[in-house]
This record gives C-alpha cells, structure tokens and sequence, in this order.
C-alpha cells in the first residue's frame, strides 16, 4: 500500500516526448495501473528471444497467438491508463520502437494492432496526437510505393490506419 501511495505522485505528471526518464515514468505509472503495458513489453521481448532461437517462426503462432490474447483479455480494465497508453504507442510508434527492432510476425503483429484498436477506441489526447504525427513522419509519399513493400513500412501504415480510425470513433 505504502508503495502504491509513493506512486501516486507519478499519475499526474506530464514529460515532454524525448525525455530519457519518460518511458521510465510511463513504466511506473502502468505498473501502479497493474503493469498490464508492461507485460505486454515483456510477452514482446520474449517472443523476440523465442522467436530468434526458432527454426520455423510458424511453427508455434497458435501457442503465441493464445498466450497473447490470454495476457491481453483484460484489456478494458486497463483502457483509461495513461502510462499504459504511452507504453503501447510507444512500441508502435516511436524511433526505438519494440516492433520495429525484429521482425514479427504479421500473426503477432496483427494482434497487436487488434489490441491497439480496443484500448484507443474513443481515447484522445496529445499523446496520441504524438504518435499519429510521429507515424505520419515515417511513410513516404504515395508514389514511393517499393518503400511501403518493406515489412516495417507496412506496419506502421496499419497501425496508423487503426489508431487515426478509432480516434475518428472519439464522442
């Protein structure tokens, strides 16, 4: 109790984006929420690692797939936390981003983006604003099209296509 109290002190307070304690903050703020942005950092880092040492990156996507959506059911208890917002944009749109440092599958990837869809339905905010801009940044013009045939390229287009349709959503 006395540590969840001690934490309360970080609900409120608003880093600029670049900040190196930023991300930090956001952790502390999630993991007073139930650490729910966290877990799905590690089920990432963790897949990345079981992934890398895997002949077959398919030969385990249902187990993947189930584990994730088990890790991620709850989704909607979790929805109005700001340090647990950050951390998802953040792993989708963000120069260190989780996703784009390894190729994940799009089996994985597209549950991400599921999840993304359920947790910013009807959210607003400048931290969305943020990573709409910041993932706005990173697609080239239409007539550049071979750059939208590379895997990372493409994600970050779903991921924009889903963040800006759900905020179009907002009441």
């Amino acid at each position: 109790m006395e540590m969840k109290k001690n934490l309360e002190i970080f609900e409120g307070l608003d880093l600029r984006r670049g900040n190196p304690l930023e991300r930090q903050m956001w952790r502390l703020q999630d993991l007073q929420r139930g650490g729910f942005g966290f877990t799905v950092e590690l089920f990432f880092l963790t897949l990345k690692q079981l992934l890398s040492t895997s002949p077959s990156k398919e030969s385990r996507s249902s187990l993947y797939i189930y584990t994730f959506r088990n890790i991620t059911s709850q989704w909607r208890w979790y929805k109005d936390s700001l340090g647990t917002q950050n951390l998802l944009l953040d792993m989708v749109a963000s120069r260190h981003c989780i996703i784009s440092s390894f190729d994940y599958p799009a089996y994985i990837t597209d549950e991400l983006l599921v999840l993304l869809g359920n947790i910013f339905e009807g959210q607003t905010g400048p931290h969305i604003d943020s990573a709409v801009q910041w993932l706005t940044q990173q697609l080239p013009p239409q007539q550049h099209l071979e750059y939208y045939r590379r895997r990372r390229s493409k994600f970050w287009a779903k991921a924009l296509g889903v963040i800006t349709r759900v905020r179009a959503r907002s009441p």
